[in-house]
């Protein structure tokens, strides 16, 4: 069986909803096929974790994707 692992990022904005959606979307499609495993791991980058830190995602990013 095939495995995939996802990083999430919503962003902001509209991305928020349209990325709530494919997840459900890809979740539906392992269930339905069941060829497959996803693996999905969100991350809270953007704009309020800008806020937060002065930067839109942490500097090491890359390694941690």
């Amino acid at each position: 069986m095939k495995e995939f692992r996802i990083a999430v990022y919503p962003g902001d904005g509209i991305g928020v909803e349209v990325t709530e959606h494919t997840v459900r979307l890809l979740q539906a499609l392992q269930e339905c096929c069941g060829d497959f495993t996803l693996h999905l791991e969100t991350f809270p980058w953007g704009g309020d974790y800008y806020i937060e830190h002065g930067r839109t995602a942490p500097e090491d990013y890359l390694e941690i994707l």
